[in-house]
């Protein structure tokens, strides 16, 4: 692969992990479907709480963060049990489980980035703020989770019939631009028309 995980990933549909192979540089790490798209459909929402380019690339910013971030060596040492947890979570249809998992990964990963040299803080205030709302929503009975790529949009993952009311919930949260409903991917496909 060349660049980030997320495209290679993003070459297959639904759920799709990305097996490292054994270089350093992650160049042979190839991409394997755990769930084809439609297998669980959840809702998948993007709350975009920044507009324009981010000021890190992701690719440089994991670089830089496996160089000088003490937290690095062991983030990789959760990976392998992180993995198991959410392939379990998945094969057994498992939200909570998986949002446990997906969001606790995701924290370390932050975690990670902001213990580099120079610290790299990819979240902004509404980031933030989304975090407290999907917790909240938790707590009052709902299943979304979120996760937060190398940004600051959040994605937040929940059950169809909870998408509408967690997509009003995102909206009104200050600073969030807007709320993007995509759902679980498909597989790439040439596009005729734009």
């Amino acid at each position: 692969r060349l660049g980030s995980g997320s495209a290679p990933r993003s070459l297959l549909g639904g759920f799709v992990e990305m097996q490292a192979g054994v270089r350093d540089d992650g160049a042979d790490a190839v991409p394997v479907q755990l769930l084809r798209e439609g297998a669980w459909p959840l809702a998948v929402l993007v709350a975009v709480t920044a507009l324009g380019r981010k000021e890190v690339g992701s690719t440089f910013g994991m670089e830089l963060s496996a160089q000088t971030s003490p937290f690095y060596r062991p983030w990789l040492s959760s990976v392998a049990d992180d993995l198991e947890a959410a392939r379990a979570a998945l094969g057994e249809r498992d939200v909570q489980r998986l949002g446990e998992v997906a969001e606790h990964n995701c924290l370390k990963m932050h975690a990670v980035a902001l213990a580099a040299q120079p610290g790299l803080i990819y979240w902004n205030a509404a980031t933030v703020e989304v975090i407290h709302v999907v917790r909240s929503l938790r707590v009052h009975g709902g299943s979304p989770f979120f996760t937060i790529d190398a940004g600051p949009q959040v994605k937040v993952f929940c059950r169809p019939e909870e998408a509408t009311g967690v997509s009003e919930a995102l909206a009104k949260t200050p600073g969030v631009h807007e709320v993007l409903h995509v759902g679980v991917g498909e597989a790439a496909h040439i596009v005729e028309a734009h």
